[in-house]
């Protein structure tokens, strides 16, 4: 019962997956002026930026292009990063270890603050205080 669950949990997060790389992928494409004249900046000539087009691929179809990155990305090539150049797998394991210490201590403080708040909302069922932190807690979702 429990295993059929999270096969079926497994499954359904392939198309979500791909739902928000392809929503992340054409959101660069939406870049003022492209992605090339994003990278060499507002003095950049059609010439450089029509170079730099072709150096990226930039030039090939919309579809084309993301089918080849996530066939990439599935091979753990991720690609260079645009801004510094490096390989986004670099930048992501040289950051990986602040991003997780920093959402360990989200969760610490999270849990520090949310079970005495939950214990004292529950003795004061109903009344003003519990109103209060039952909104407080719904906004910080």
């Amino acid at each position: 019962m429990i295993k059929d669950l999270i096969w079926r949990r497994l499954l359904q997060m392939i198309p979500v997956a791909v739902g928000v790389t392809f929503i992340a992928f054409g959101i660069l494409n939406l870049l003022p002026g492209g992605t090339a004249a994003t990278i060499l900046g507002g003095n950049a000539t059609p010439q450089a930026i029509a170079q730099m087009n072709r150096t990226l691929g930039l030039n090939r179809p919309f579809f084309d292009r993301y089918v080849s990155w996530i066939w990439a990305a599935l091979h753990g090539h991720l690609g260079a990063s645009l801004v510094s150049n490096e390989a986004v797998s670099t930048v992501i394991s040289t950051r990986a270890p602040v991003t997780a210490e920093l959402g360990l201590i989200a969760i610490v403080v999270a849990l520090l603050l949310a079970v005495p708040l939950a214990t004292l909302s529950t003795k004061y069922q109903g009344r003003l205080f519990d109103r209060f932190f039952t909104f407080i807690s719904l906004m910080s979702i």
